[in-house]
């Protein structure tokens, strides 16, 4: 039995996305009373979810179920007990249109479609995105090259936009809508998301208090939205120092009112330099199922090995490195051990 959050698809649709973990005849209900609306209390019906095939697994690997923690509590798996090693890469802004959909005539120079088809051949399984930007395009808090870009494909917001100001409590489906067919395509592709909220340079914990608190409706958006794909799920884009008491009293909402996530899919928080085991606080460790560390991309001192060995000895959760090493980018430091860019990046995924 699932209890599964609803979104708002615009003007009067709502929409509910199931997942059938198992084959069989399925009941779904909406509850009676909880809306008094009559187009969404009341209503149910059912539906047969037929087994994959073995040969439909090995085309795509998603069909195994969702990613969960194996017994040993150091690694992962799917849900047919299959193992699963993580190889991801990261493209934040993959949901918006610096990677368009199927034109190189874009920021990243190259289509969504061919990045897509060109880590699979590599043997990727798993791209880090960030759900979206509310405030960056009108703010200008991130890189210059992308302001105004952090956009739908044609243009759409997140949520509403007036002015100079960002209203968080207005939710704008058009975005969504568009990024529905990368998140589909991804699935279809074999891949695991690695999902996070927002990045945390957004303006959000400086805004109202009522703004503040619908963090919490958004996060329940994003999950109603897309919990029925594979994914790891990240509370915040924390990749450095900025607000965290203000973004910590966001998450603590988030993880005492929402729980778990739809099909228990794993759940944790971007941390800046020490892994999440030592940098988030017991009301946000509460919603951390697994662990995670970033560092290595900076520092290119090896930093990330003996972290992740005090989580592996420490920890009754698995823990991995989200930005492990972006060769070309940090040119102002020289790897440790005289290696290449390229070789500290295998280094620091395999090492």
């Amino acid at each position: 039995t699932y209890t599964i959050p609803t979104f708002w698809d615009g003007e009067n649709i709502w929409k509910a996305r199931l997942v059938a973990t198992e084959p069989g005849t399925w009941n779904w209900s909406t509850g009676s009373g909880q809306t008094n609306d009559s187009g969404l209390d009341d209503k149910s019906g059912s539906f047969t979810a037929e087994a994959w095939t073995e040969a439909e697994k090995e085309v795509n690997p998603n069909r195994r179920g969702f990613i969960r923690i194996a017994s040993n509590n150091r690694t992962l798996e799917y849900a047919d007990g299959t193992p699963f090693f993580l190889i991801g890469d990261t493209w934040w802004s993959a949901l918006t249109r610096t990677y368009r959909w199927s034109s190189s005539d874009c920021i990243s120079k190259i289509s969504f479609q061919d990045a897509v088809a060109l880590r699979k051949k590599q043997g990727f399984n798993s791209i880090n995105i960030i759900s979206c930007f509310p405030t960056d395009n009108i703010k200008g808090i991130w890189h210059h090259s992308t302001h105004g870009e952090k956009v739908a494909e044609d243009g759409t917001t997140p949520f509403q936009i007036n002015g100079d100001d960002c209203d968080h409590l207005c939710i704008n489906p058009g975005y969504f809508q568009e990024a529905d067919r990368k998140w589909q395509y991804l699935w279809d592709n074999g891949f695991i998301i690695f999902l996070e909220s927002v990045r945390r340079s957004e303006a959000w914990p400086n805004e109202s208090s009522i703004e503040k608190d619908a963090f919490v409706n958004y996060t329940r958006y994003v999950w109603a939205r897309w919990g029925c794909y594979n994914m790891i799920y990240s509370w915040l884009h924390m990749d450095a120092n900025q607000n965290k008491s203000k973004w910590s009293s966001m998450i603590e909402k988030c993880v005492s009112q929402l729980g778990p996530m739809p099909y228990g899919q794993l759940r944790t928080a971007m941390t800046p330099d020490v892994g999440s085991h030592v940098y988030w606080n017991s009301n946000i460790q509460a919603g951390l199922d697994i662990h995670n560390i970033t560092n290595g991309n900076a520092t290119q001192n090896g930093t990330a090995f003996p972290e992740l060995r005090e989580i592996f000895y420490q920890e009754n959760k698995p823990g991995y490195n989200i930005e492990g090493f972006y060769p070309d980018f940090w040119n102002h430091n020289s790897p440790q051990g005289g290696m290449s860019q390229d070789e500290y990046a295998l280094f620091i995924a395999y090492g």
